[in-house]
């Protein structure tokens, strides 16, 4: 009753009206056009998926979550007969005892812990520390290997919701997530054959979110290079924003498949990162099923996997170098059972580098020198890392000594210059086209630009946009030019006739909450924007995923970065802060996400307008879904939005594209019905679907009419 009340007072004023041009169609009635009974159609399924939707999360919620067994306890989470048949057939937890604290362990919620960034803090780390301390009552831990990690024992609620972690200048991260890039950098310091670092090269072939890239980053003090590779587009956009909140400036991202960069990049790199993708039993503090089934053939194939990457981490290896091999899984096939079949089929070429160095680590010490962490031995997530040294087979001493380089330690690796590309279409900036950007940042900010970027690179992206990038300068050395990787660096800004435009990413990249005189961007106008966003004000946070949203290196990826870093606890979304989000969604083509946040949007008590209507029927024409658009376009008249004239011109578009001229004949008369005046863009729509339809007749008729109402052509003829 109420659908139909709603549609009868939005139709009302149109019951009687006629087309513009008599005569050339006819207009269409409450009886006969399908449309109005549509409306109706709609509004209940829509009812129905709401409902629904919100069953599923509830049934989404395991009940071991929600039931509390004492302070600090979970109940026991369910464990398959199989996983403990897993481990007595390979000698793991043997005791009864270390059984019984595994359970207790897993009972425990898991631990927050946070690692400091060097690059976004001007001072020590451990005055840093306890500046932090005082101002946010926090009581922080140092985790056991690595001098950068924190356990936060006490005022956790807010750790994701402060402006340290907004600018970067530590990340939220799993304690033994800091392992692998811990070991690494110790191999890589402790090998006899180590470049300078300066012209280190360390590969990252499962990077994405970036957790272990930026660790990485922060150890090598921004020098070097470091190629950070994930399969998933999406994930490498995450990955990248990533970075340039962390301040990386000695990375290049590459959306390829990790499996090839042994043929790619072969005997180039001084360190090689797999943190490979696995079932991730260890996780089971947090993922509280994930033991309750045996993984099965799922687990088989994982092992296929890891072992390709292995491989081919190990083929971009120089003779020397040191690989570090993680997974957060508690199987053997996983992890010991892969590495001893990787060692026999490697047999004189690698070998198991010393990890006992590393502070803390010595209690986990397991098979042959590897690392094995269990949550009750060191209170985290169960964890696994080796390092593999690759040995020269052709050593005549046969003592295993890994091969010294023969390149002086001053010079980038031969083979990596010859497999690095140059990416096509940059050229070196020119000393007026550097000088123009520093001399507009320092009247903006009040400082020159390589107070922040010292050790990258200017170059210049030519195109309809001169845009101006921060390259590492490995690149510059290349010896032949290739298409640009996912991305090469950071975006500066862009170049104009009037002058220089700063990039809303560079903002992130170089935004610190340090005192004015050591911060490039203390009296910045964005830094301030997101101080004042973590404070409640709703508007300058909108402005920072505005920008994101209109930057095209960040996109959709960067707002939802921003989504998740600025917490919403203390900032209520408006109907701006979700436009942003389901514009950036359009610009990227992505209908699904454009429909997930204005769900979202809805969930929060936020209505939607025509607006946000119109762009997510234009996100569903554009990814060429023109039925859905249609049932999103008759909910927003469900919901008694009015649509306007850009709503109707997003489904033209679409069925011109499509050269469906009968369903834009149909929306062309609707508009008629609605009050609704077309205008050129609806014409040429229209009109471009009859060419497309091969309709010479249909297309004279709209000529016709276009000439009584004025309207211009648009060149289609």
């Amino acid at each position: 009753k109420n659908v139909s009340l709603v549609m009868l007072s939005f139709w009302s004023s149109s019951q009687n009206a006629t087309p513009s041009c008599p005569g050339t169609v006819s207009t269409p009635t409450r009886t006969s056009d399908p449309f109005f009974a549509a409306a109706a159609t709609a509004a209940t399924a829509a009812q129905r998926r709401s409902v629904s939707a919100r069953a599923r999360r509830l049934e989404s919620r395991p009940a071991e979550r929600l039931a509390r067994v004492g302070e600090g306890q979970l109940a026991a989470p369910p464990i398959c007969k199989e996983f403990w048949g897993h481990l007595d057939e390979h000698g793991l937890l043997p005791s009864p005892k270390d059984r019984k604290q595994f359970l207790e362990a897993c009972r425990r919620p898991p631990r927050v812990a946070i690692r400091a960034n060097p690059l976004k803090i001007d001072t020590s780390i451990s005055t840093w520390t306890n500046s932090l301390q005082k101002r946010r009552q926090w009581r922080l831990s140092p985790v056991p290997w690595s001098s950068l990690g924190f356990f936060v024992d006490s005022g956790q609620g807010a750790v994701g919701n402060v402006v340290e972690h907004a600018l970067g200048e530590f990340f939220v991260q799993e304690a033994t997530s800091m392992l692998p890039a811990e070991v690494l950098w110790g191999c890589l310091q402790k090998s006899p054959s180590r470049r300078n670092l300066e012209h280190t090269a360390v590969l990252d072939l499962c990077a994405a979110p970036g957790g272990k890239t930026t660790h990485l980053a922060a150890l090598m003090g921004g020098k070097g290079l470091i190629v950070a590779n994930d399969a998933s587009a999406a994930r490498c956009r995450a990955l990248r924003a990533n970075l340039v909140v962390a301040g990386v400036k000695n990375a290049i991202v590459e959306n390829a498949d990790g499996t090839d960069f042994g043929e790619r990049f072969p005997r180039c790199f001084d360190g090689v990162l797999v943190d490979a993708p696995c079932t991730g039993m260890g996780t089971v503090r947090k993922n509280r099923s994930v033991l309750r089934q045996w993984p099965g053939d799922f687990l088989e194939e994982a092992v296929v996997r890891q072992m390709s990457l292995l491989r081919a981490g190990w083929r971009s290896l120089r003779p020397g170098g040191a690989l570090v091999y993680s997974t957060c899984s508690l199987s053997w096939d996983e992890n010991e059972g892969l590495i001893q079949a990787f060692l026999q089929d490697h047999s004189g070429e690698a070998a198991i580098a010393d990890s006992s160095w590393l502070l803390g680590a010595p209690s986990a010490l397991g098979w042959q020198g590897t690392l094995r962490i269990w949550p009750h031995v060191s209170d985290t997530d169960g964890f696994f890392v080796v390092a593999l040294r690759k040995l020269d087979v052709g050593t005549s001493s046969g003592s295993g000594d890994p091969r010294p380089m023969r390149l002086g330690d001053t010079d980038w690796s031969p083979p990596l210059l010859e497999c690095l590309a140059y990416p096509e279409g940059f050229s070196k900036a020119s000393v007026e086209e550097e000088s123009m950007c520093q001399e507009a940042l320092r009247a903006e900010f009040g400082a020159g630009l390589l107070d922040v970027v010292a050790g990258g690179e200017l170059h210049v992206r030519a195109g309809g946009r001169r845009e101006l990038w921060l390259l590492p300068p490995a690149l510059s050395a290349a010896r032949s030019r290739g298409p640009a990787p996912f991305s090469p660096g950071i975006m500066v800004g862009r170049m104009h006739a009037g002058g220089f435009h700063r990039s809303a990413e560079f903002s992130l990249f170089a935004a610190r909450s340090g005192s004015a005189a050591k911060s490039w961007t203390a009296a910045g106008a964005l830094t301030q924007r997101l101080l004042a966003c973590l404070e409640g004000d709703v508007q300058d946070f909108n402005a920072v995923l505005n920008a994101s949203a209109e930057e095209p290196t960040l996109g959709l990826q960067g707002c939802e970065q921003w989504m998740r870093r600025l917490s919403p606890a203390r900032v209520a979304p408006d109907g701006a802060t979700y436009g942003s989000l389901i514009k950036a969604a359009v610009r990227e083509g992505a209908s699904s996400s454009a429909i997930a946040w204005f769900d979202r949007m809805e969930a929060a008590g936020v209505s939607g307008d025509v607006v946000k209507y119109t762009m997510v029927c234009d996100a569903c024409a554009r990814a060429g879904d023109t039925a859905l658009a249609e049932r999103w376009f008759l909910r927003m008249c469900h919901k008694g939005v009015r649509p306007n004239v850009v709503a109707f011109a997003a489904l033209l578009k679409a069925f011109a594209r499509l050269g469906d001229a009968p369903r834009a004949d149909l929306w062309l008369r609707r508009m008629d019905c609605t009050g609704v005046r077309a205008n050129g863009p609806c014409y040429n729509a229209v009109l471009r679907a009859h060419i497309t339809a091969e309709d010479v007749a249909g297309a004279k008729s709209i000529l016709d009419r276009m000439q009584l109402e004025g309207m211009q052509l648009e060149g289609v003829v």
